[in-house]
């Protein structure tokens, strides 16, 4: 994009005997700053994202998650957070189905070469807070053939933040035949926590303390 400017024409006093009267004259094309031109279609984008209905950005994402598009799930993540707010915690009890992550790991799905469906449940506490409870997330191979999990606790601190403590791992074969599991130690449990973009009755949307991002579904 280019800014152009002129000057006023001559006066007929000042023009030389014969010299056609000159209408415009260019003195400069001056090129827009690229990150001015940047700056502004981020704004108009944001913009145009947020004029949309909380409705139109949940099937956007929705749409994107299955498409395995992570830049189009976080634009819409992006937006549903500015237009909406992070929402609340996971209700309890409650499971989830992962739609798409960025996450590498057993959390998403992937042992080695295998692809697997992963599904978060959450559980209430029978004492303390209702903004606590317990966790499983489960990754399954082939419906029952093969499945692992991972068990812990978790609790929403605030509005965009859950707490994740995990205590212990099981594993199963041929719907539960063979299994087997065992407990991190008490001073190794590994920690972790969500960074809440969205949520409502029916989708989710997170980030982790690793960077990975979630989009997960009421199963």
């Amino acid at each position: 994009m280019a800014v152009l400017t002129t000057r006023p024409c001559a006066s007929p006093q000042a023009r030389a005997p014969g010299r056609p009267r000159a209408l415009l004259t260019l003195t400069s094309v001056q090129p827009l700053s690229r990150r001015r031109w940047t700056g502004q279609a981020a704004a108009a984008a944001t913009e145009e994202a947020t004029t949309k209905s909380k409705e139109t950005l949940v099937s956007d994402l929705l749409v994107s998650a299955r498409a395995r598009d992570e830049s189009a799930c976080r634009a819409s993540a992006s937006a549903l957070a500015t237009l909406a707010g992070p929402g609340p915690p996971p209700p309890a009890p409650s499971t989830w189905r992962t739609l798409f992550t960025t996450s590498t790991g057993p959390s998403g799905g992937k042992v080695g070469p295998f692809q697997g469906e992963t599904t978060q449940a959450f559980h209430a506490s029978p004492v303390g807070p209702a903004s606590a409870g317990t966790y499983t997330n489960k990754l399954a191979f082939g419906g029952s053939l093969a499945c692992l999990e991972l068990s812990g606790t978790w609790e929403a601190v605030r509005d965009d933040r859950v707490n994740v403590v995990f205590v212990n791992t099981k594993w199963s074969l041929l719907g539960g035949a063979f299994k087997g599991g065992s407990a991190f130690p008490a001073d190794k449990q590994p920690r972790g926590h969500w960074s809440l973009l969205f949520g409502d009755e029916a989708v989710r949307v997170f980030t982790t303390n690793k960077g990975s991002l979630f989009v997960l579904e009421r199963a």
